[in-house]
């Protein structure tokens, strides 16, 4: 077959529980690899926003059943000709074995690098995470590090073009799709008190489930600017205005990356404290461990210090070229 005929199939869950940031990722790659391949996607997830936004990025969506029988399922939609790619912390080395001998190609998407792979590709975008680090078949290319970030189209254009960037000192909050321990609220909180004139932009996604409590809390609070569900495109603007982030050490963290700003992060799950860990000495972002743990006086000494503090030479993590990177890799297969 043809390889710019050749199917690729995204395997992905999201929901409340897990977060939005396995299927942000592979829609982020399906732009990447879109005219190169006719791109099929897999999930279980069922809200109509995820759904609106596969449709409008891939030629097919198969969705699964919730139960058990998903394994099953996704294994029987292929033909044993395509690429599939893996994004999740369920499908473990015995599953990625069936799908090789079945006779596809398989790409594994890892940030907690906690097993063996018998893929043919394993991509890691953390900073801080060498190869070697990662179990894997001799067979298999890894694909570590920044320069293969798996981000949306707008966010690797702004990564290109710092120079365009113009800040209104805004502070920027965004805890991802779901937010299980509204550590958006927790944020605002403590940052009500020293952001001085500035702004402060808070982000929820398409999960959150604390809509009602945040909302009580910034009416009448004119400075403080709350969206949700918004798309790349509109997440960018409202970064280029900002001149700090407070994100958790996931998707999003990745995505602030590419712009100049000061970022304050940590984790909230066992998954984001790889991420947490790579990204302690790059400049000028301050990580502070488990956010759940962390009291609204430290959040704001912290963001205090980041606001008032010059951030001198900001390294530049991202270079905004790793989906040419990332096509080219999965094209030679």
């Amino acid at each position: 077959m043809d390889k710019a005929a050749r199917e690729i199939v995204l395997r992905a869950d999201g929901d409340s529980g897990i977060g939005m940031g396995h299927i942000t990722r592979l829609l982020a790659m399906a732009e990447m690899l879109n005219g190169s391949f006719r791109i099929r996607f897999a999930t279980r997830n069922r809200m109509d926003s995820t759904i609106r936004k596969i449709k409008n990025i891939c030629d097919d969506l198969h969705i699964l059943s919730e139960d058990e029988k998903h394994y099953s399922e996704f294994i029987n939609l292929l033909s044993g000709d395509e690429i599939v790619v893996l994004d999740n912390y369920f499908f473990s080395g015995e599953y990625q074995e069936i799908i090789r001998n079945k006779g596809c190609s398989l790409v594994c998407i890892d940030d907690i690098h906690d097993r063996h792979y018998f893929a043919d590709i394993v991509i890691n975008h953390s900073p801080g995470i060498e190869a070697e680090a990662i179990s894997a078949e001799a067979y298999t290319s890894i694909l570590s590090g920044p320069d293969y970030a798996v981000l949306r189209r707008p966010f690797l254009l702004a990564a290109r073009s710092l120079s365009e960037i113009v800040r209104e000192g805004s502070v920027f909050v965004c805890f991802g799709g779901s937010d299980p321990y509204n550590l958006t609220l927790k944020v605002v909180k403590s940052l009500v008190n020293i952001i001085g004139n500035r702004n402060i932009i808070a982000v929820t996604g398409s999960s959150y489930r604390h809509s009602g409590e945040l909302g009580d809390f910034i009416r009448g609070k004119s400075n403080i600017a709350l969206y949700s569900d918004l798309s790349a495109e509109e997440m960018v603007a409202l970064i280029r205005k900002s001149e700090l982030a407070i994100v958790p050490a996931s998707s999003i963290l990745m995505e602030v990356l590419c712009f100049n700003i000061k970022v304050i992060t940590g984790f909230y799950a066992d998954n984001q404290k790889q991420l947490a860990r790579g990204i302690e000495g790059y400049r000028p972002v301050t990580s502070l461990g488990d956010f759940r743990d962390l009291s609204v006086e430290k959040l704001s000494a912290a963001a205090d210090a980041a606001l008032n503090t010059e951030p001198g030479q900001f390294e530049r993590i991202i270079d905004g070229n790793s989906d040419a990177r990332i096509r080219q890799s999965i094209l030679s297969i």
